[in-house]
C-alpha cells in the first residue's frame, strides 16, 4: 500500500508536495496504520515518521508545530531541519529557504498548502474552525508578503460537510464576521446546521486574490482506510492517529 499521494495542482518544477495516508505503517489499533502524529502517546510515530520520509522522499525529516488552532504564523529556515517537535506553537508555517519542509498535521481539519509561482516562498496551513474564523489564511498570505494573484492553493483531505454538524450559534459566528459564508451552511433532514470547511477554505483564498485553487474531493470521515478522523474515530477508540501535509522548495 502507498503512504502518501502526491498533490495534484500547479505548482513550479521547484516545489514538491505530500500528502501521506493512514496505510503503510507499524502503528496499532487506535494509531493503525501510519500515524505521524508526533504529539501521541503512540511508540510508534517515530518508526513511521522516519519510514514515511524515506518513501516520499522528503529532504528531511519534517519538525512539527505545536498545533494549537491559533492564528500564529511561524517562518522556517535551516535550524529547524534539526529543531526538536514542537519548537513553536503555532498553525501555519512558511519557508523560503530550499529543503525545509513545512507540514501540518490533521484529522479532520482543513490543510491547506501554498507556493508562489516561482518557488521562491511556500506554506501549510492548519486550517480548523477556530483558525478559519480567526483568519489564519490571511496572515498566512500576510507573512508570505507576495501578491495573491502570484499563488497557488492545495486544499487537502479534510471532513465533508455532511458529517460535520454544528449548532446555531457557530454559523452565526461566523456569518457575522462575513455573510457570504451563509451559503457554506446547510440545514439536514435532521434539524441540524452544517458546515463545509473546506468551501470556506476556497472562499477565503479567493476574497484574498488568490485564483489557482485546487481541492482534494476526499473526505477524511469517510475514507476509514485512508485516513484519521477524530469526529468519526476519537469517541469510539478513545484516539485517534495524524496524517500530514507537506510542502518543500527543492534543493
Amino acid at each position: 500500500m502507498r503512504a502518501f499521494f502526491s498533490p495534484d495542482w500547479a505548482t513550479p518544477e521547484s516545489v514538491s508536495s505530500a500528502q501521506s495516508l493512514r496505510t503503510d505503517g507499524f502503528s496499532t489499533r487506535p494509531y493503525d496504520k501510519l500515524n505521524l502524529g508526533v504529539f501521541s502517546p503512540d511508540p510508534q510515530v517515530e518508526k513511521n515518521l522516519h519510514h514515511f520520509s524515506q518513501v516520499a522522499g522528503l529532504p528531511h525529516e519534517p519538525r512539527f508545530m505545536q498545533q494549537t488552532h491559533s492564528c500564529k504564523v511561524v517562518e522556517l529556515g535551516p535550524e529547524h531541519a534539526t529543531a526538536t517537535h514542537g519548537f513553536a506553537k503555532a498553525d501555519a508555517c512558511l519557508t523560503r529557504t530550499p529543503g525545509i519542509v513545512c507540514g501540518v498535521l490533521t484529522a479532520d481539519c482543513v490543510p491547506v498548502l501554498i507556493s508562489d509561482n516561482t518557488g521562491s516562498v511556500v506554506a501549510a496551513v492548519h486550517a480548523g474552525w477556530r483558525g478559519l474564523h480567526g483568519g489564519i489564511v490571511a496572515k498566512t498570505l500576510q507573512a508570505m508578503d507576495v501578491s495573491p494573484s502570484r499563488l497557488s492553493a492545495w486544499i487537502g483531505p479534510a471532513i465533508g460537510y455532511s458529517h460535520y454538524a454544528v449548532d446555531a450559534e457557530f454559523r452565526e459566528n461566523f456569518i457575522h464576521k462575513d455573510p457570504a459564508l451563509a451559503a457554506f451552511f446547510y440545514f439536514s433532514e435532521t434539524h441540524q446546521w452544517h458546515a463545509d470547511l473546506k468551501r470556506i477554505a476556497r472562499h477565503q483564498l479567493q476574497q484574498l486574490g488568490v485564483d489557482h485553487i485546487a481541492q482534494s474531493p476526499l473526505c477524511t470521515h469517510e475514507n476509514k482506510h485512508l485516513f484519521f478522523s477524530h469526529r468519526r474515530d476519537s469517541q469510539r477508540l478513545g484516539d485517534t492517529g495524524r496524517q500530514a501535509s507537506l510542502i518543500w522548495i527543492d534543493s
